[in-house]
């Protein structure tokens, strides 16, 4: 994987970034925060369930509640249709969260490794 991203998938990334934002917008505000939180989307760290309830104010019951209500409305096909063309294409730029290894599949099937890995380790924090 290269170091730099070609002008055509930094290009995809921010496009990718807009509707991930766009369907963000569509939930209510606790649950876009919540999501925000809780996969980095604000600063790039994803955080725990512990971290998000200590940040916000709230439990870790309802940290798990509202993320597992926004993430049943995003699954919804009236909003993730939005998505599918970032579904496969060419390999993508690596970020450091890869360990520099090739990435295929397109940036939208990282953005979901990066959701199912956050929800194997839902119940652990």
């Amino acid at each position: 994987c290269t170091e730099v991203a070609t002008p055509e998938e930094d290009f995809m990334s921010e496009s990718l970034r807009g509707e991930v934002h766009s369907m963000l917008d569509a939930l209510g505000h606790d649950e876009r925060l919540v999501l925000t939180h809780r996969f980095g989307l604000d600063d790039g760290r994803p955080k725990s369930i512990r971290e998000t309830a200590e940040g916000l104010g709230v439990s870790g019951d309802v940290v798990r509640s509202v993320e597992a209500k926004a993430l049943n409305k995003l699954r919804q096909p009236q909003m993730n249709y939005r998505l599918k063309d970032y579904v496969g294409g060419p390999e993508v730029f690596c970020g450091e969260s890869d360990h520099a290894e090739p990435h295929h599949g397109g940036t939208h099937t990282n953005m979901m490794a990066n959701v199912e890995e956050q929800q194997q380790h839902y119940y652990n924090y």
